[in-house]
């Protein structure tokens, strides 16, 4: 008999993290589902690759769920840094077509001021690259890594 007191005890401990877990994610999913209305969105990525590498999930749900003239992808960077800046132009601009993105909404940057490499760039001069592409495209919402 003493040992129901501690399941009692268990048992609640875990319905409370149950019910905050769930809460939680609730509240995450109501924020995320925001994105879904009929505002423009950006995925900002700095290099080829790394719109597949990092943002294909998000990128898979937004394609399911929202128009897809509403959906940017900006590459600040051509991937230079070898020499094959114009093959992983081509290649990203056939990854966001066959991943279901339209093409002028795919846009690669081949400024000599942020070049792929160990360079360094200066925040000022991209976030105002940024904000121009995001007047220019009437950007509501970015999503960055």
């Amino acid at each position: 008999m003493s040992y129901y007191i501690p399941l009692a005890i268990i048992f609640t401990i875990f319905s409370l993290i149950l019910y905050i877990t769930i809460n939680y994610l609730n509240k995450k999913k109501y924020n995320f589902s925001n994105l879904l209305g009929n505002k423009n969105i950006s995925i900002i990525v700095a290099h080829p690759d790394d719109e597949l590498m990092f943002f294909f999930p998000t990128i898979k749900f937004l394609f399911d769920k929202k128009k897809k003239k509403n959906i940017f992808l900006l590459c600040l960077s051509n991937g230079n840094y070898y020499g094959y800046g114009n093959i992983r132009e081509q290649e990203l601009y056939k990854v966001w077509s066959y991943i279901g993105g339209e093409k002028n909404n795919c846009h690669i940057w081949n400024d000599n001021k942020i070049q792929d490499g160990w360079l360094y760039w200066d925040e000022k001069y991209i976030f105002k690259l940024i904000k121009d592409y995001c007047i220019q495209y009437d950007i509501k919402t970015i999503c960055i890594f």
